[in-house]
């Protein structure tokens, strides 16, 4: 299969102008075993801190029980599975019992309760699905509470929140700039240890710039955090190797689907930025939050029109307002990481008169693209959609000319599923380390459920037939959450074991 996939993305590379990255277990790959371990160890003194008896923990972590794709269900207890219908195909209860095909037939005879919410994307308290290398280093912690709680009789499994403040506490975005908690101290301090230089990585990205693609990359971590990594993995000058960077992104939170405005990063703090600007491509071309929707606006025509394109919109957007002017993106945003809607106060050095943005795009085509560069007024109001709609404002450019856009990413909701529920014209490409037999990752099938990737050179451990479908491109279809459990997820999509299998 990974044959089959790595010739998917080389059709789709011949035919894509734009192509975008995740950064996290994308562009920069941790060591994965050290990084399990580090996050169940700021995990356990969190809960010790909270309160727990520290005998529950004294077992050392052990990877062959935790993957990525499996639920915990607070209802039960239960670390479980699914197959490609909903249905509870394994299931383990704390850390040592793994129910029999008859107790799970019991217990969950129907498809799973929350099967819907899990496909749409709902959180829900009643279960946590564990989807990132992140995340799922708590599955053992779980295991042992699980077990805890039932030597004591307690029948409500009611810990995540303690667990989840073990999460808040050491990855909130604050913590890297303030030093606080386990995790980023130590990355600091020991980089080497967790993540892998990637040079080889850098010289393809130079060699896709040089052959007219448009590169740009999309992260939810904060500006100073991903300064450092992307520092450590490509050097320096590694914001050369881009056309555009989005950091804190939201992806999973409106990124994909609301028209979040973006903000200009301060340089002295990114945790404080809050000015509003335009998005533009080329140098200085670093923003925090944003939306994918504008993003497509402005990847509608290949990487050196659009280039040409933004350096206008930056000529036009200075003449407008003195020296920047604010934009907001339109309907206020329901993101927790927008800010409230900010208006174009552009207000020129001799002008003493404002008046409002037109009301809709229509009747800003009623302006010349002259008038708008030249006018004597000011605006108020409007939203980018107003100076960003290439057919009022650019009429030479040919709106139905290049444009095709890939996002890969290592999330299946965030980076996968997301993308391509709300924009049906980008590519993706999923990254999934347990695809590769030689990535270093100690367990990818934990003790009592499937093989968690099947291929024609990997088979299920437990025999069942979880062979997914292919579509004429050769992209996994339909079942591609074969591979985390989670079958009836559906989309279309080319699964690669690293960013290294796209490298020609």
């Amino acid at each position: 299969m990974e044959v089959a996939h790595k010739q998917a993305w080389e059709r789709i590379q011949q035919r894509v102008e734009w192509l975008g990255f995740d950064m996290d277990h994308t562009l920069v790959q941790y060591h994965i075993p050290n990084t399990y371990k580090l996050i169940h160890k700021l995990l356990v003194r969190t809960l010790c801190d909270m309160g727990f008896p520290k005998k529950i923990f004294d077992v050392p972590f052990d990877p062959s029980f935790v993957g990525k794709g499996l639920i915990l269900d607070f209802s039960t207890g239960d670390l479980i599975q699914l197959d490609g219908k909903g249905y509870v195909c394994a299931a383990r209860h704390g850390m040592k019992k793994i129910l029999t095909a008859d107790e799970i037939s019991q217990k969950y005879s129907i498809q799973w309760k929350h099967m819907y919410e899990l496909k749409e994307r709902v959180r829900n308290p009643a279960y946590k699905p564990f989807l990132t290398h992140f995340d799922t280093p708590a599955q053992h912690v779980c295991g042992l509470l699980v077990d805890y709680y039932d030597s004591k009789k307690w029948k409500k499994y009611d810990f995540w929140p303690k667990v989840l403040q073990g999460f808040i506490d050491n990855f909130s975005a604050t913590c890297f700039r303030d030093d606080s908690g386990i995790f980023f101290p130590e990355i600091k301090k020991n980089p080497s240890n967790y993540i892998i230089p990637r040079p080889e990585i850098a010289k393809w990205l130079t060699k896709l710039r040089k052959d007219g693609k448009g590169l740009f990359m999309v992260t939810n971590s904060q500006a100073d955090f991903s300064e450092f990594l992307m520092t450590f993995c490509f050097g320096r000058k590694w914001r050369d190797l881009f056309d555009l960077v989005i950091y804190y992104s939201g992806k999973g939170r409106g990124f994909f689907t609301e028209e979040n405005e973006f903000l200009e990063v301060d340089k002295k703090d990114p945790h404080a930025s809050k000015k509003s600007i335009q998005p533009f491509l080329g140098a200085g071309a670093e923003f925090i939050a944003g939306n994918a929707e504008a993003l497509s606006r402005l990847f509608k025509v290949n990487r050196k029109e659009a280039l040409k394109i933004s350096t206008e919109r930056r000529k036009a957007q200075q003449h407008i307002g003195s020296k920047s002017a604010l934009i907001s993106p339109g309907p206020k945003s329901q993101s927790t990481l927008s800010t409230t809607g900010a208006t174009v106060q552009g207000q020129y050095e001799n002008s003493t008169s404002s008046r409002q943005v037109p009301a809709s795009p229509s009747e800003m085509s009623q302006m010349s693209r002259s008038n708008i560069l030249n006018t004597s007024n000011s605006f108020t109001k409007g939203s980018i959609s107003h100076l960003q709609n290439e057919e009022e404002i650019y009429p030479h450019v040919n709106q139905n000319a290049g444009g095709r856009i890939c996002y890969v990413g290592d999330h299946l909701h965030g980076d996968i599923v997301a993308c391509r529920a709300n924009l049906a014209d980008w590519e993706t490409v999923l990254i999934m380390e347990e695809a590769a037999p030689k990535v270093e990752i100690e367990s990818d099938c934990p003790k009592g459920f499937r093989q968690m990737f099947t291929s024609d050179s990997k088979e299920n451990k437990t025999g069942g037939d979880a062979a997914a479908s292919q579509d004429e491109d050769g992209r996994q279809s339909d079942e591609l959450s074969t591979y985390f459990g989670m079958l009836s997820i559906k989309t279309s999509t080319v699964v690669l074991p690293s960013v290294s299998s796209m490298v020609s």
